[in-house]
């Protein structure tokens, strides 16, 4: 019971810092312009998916409204989509995702999550959305990727993050998020030795003994993954007495530092998923 309530702890001092927040909203105004949105883009009885559709907060002010959709093919086939809308009863913008243009060949089963991947500060919001998607063989979990201009109030379609990451097979924000930090953040770089988010990281990996042979892996940081918060991503290190592919650095876990508390979670548990407990510290004997 102590351990959970420190995670909940640890995890809402996480998220305070954020100046970017998705909220609930009310999607009734909407529903008649996307539907219309809809049969321009040759989506049928496109409708707004209420659970995954939200207001855009920056420093508490509402920059627009961030809309999940769903509709059908002449085919009766599932076409999921995104609209932005500025104004209550206008969308600016409607953009097809899973089942329409470059997805044409799969279908949408709905709508999983949808996320701010981007750190505070950023210029650009960027947000994740993971859908359900169907192929004629197989069923699979699809991202898309958006930035929002905070400035211009627009919202556009993030071709290059989409296809970097959108088939990876993320399934869960967490997951989702650490592919953005690893494949976007341009502070991503290999850790010093006096780094002291390294040093309390590799202590208690050897204390805990977490990995099979700690000579063996490389540590990664991303500075301020979250406002006052490091990532450091626990990957395997090849070549010399570490077998493997030297081009290659596959990551086996990831650990969040705390800067000023110093506490630790990680998903060593469950590094697919990206689903998060506490890593109490340890010295090594």
């Amino acid at each position: 019971m102590k351990n959970s309530v420190l995670l909940f702890a640890f995890c809402a001092s996480f998220f305070t810092y954020a100046d970017t927040a998705l909220k609930p909203v009310d999607i009734s105004p909407y529903q008649k312009s996307l539907y219309e949105a809809g049969e321009k883009s040759g989506i049928n009885n496109a409708a707004p998916v209420a659970k995954q559709s939200f207001g855009l907060y920056t420093d508490e002010k509402k920059i627009g409204t961030f809309i999940s959709g769903q509709g059908f093919s002449e085919q009766n086939s599932g076409i999921c989509l995104i609209s932005w809308a500025t104004a209550a009863d206008n969308i600016d913008v409607t953009i097809p995702t899973i089942g329409k243009d470059r997805w044409e060949a799969e279908a949408c089963n709905g709508t999983v999550t949808v996320g701010v991947l981007s750190p505070e500060g950023a210029e650009q919001v960027i947000i994740g959305v993971i859908y359900k998607a169907q192929s004629p063989n197989t069923s699979l979990m699809e991202s898309v990727i958006f930035a929002i201009d905070k400035q211009q109030q627009k919202l556009t379609l993030d071709q290059t993050l989409t296809e970097k990451i959108g088939s990876q097979g993320a399934s869960t924000l967490g997951s989702l998020r650490r592919l953005y930090q690893q494949y976007a953040s341009n502070s991503v770089e290999q850790l010093p030795t006096e780094d002291s988010s390294l040093l309390q990281v590799e202590e208690v990996i050897k204390a805990h003994k977490l990995v099979p042979n700690a000579a063996c892996v490389n540590y990664l940081l991303t500075k301020n993954a979250e406002p006052g918060v490091d990532l450091v991503d626990i990957v395997e290190k090849h070549g010399g007495d570490c077998p493997g592919d030297p081009e290659t650095q596959p990551r086996l876990f990831s650990v969040y530092v705390d800067q000023k508390s110093k506490q630790m979670i990680s998903d060593k548990d469950d590094p697919v998923e990206g689903n998060f407990t506490l890593l109490l510290p340890g010295k090594a004997g």
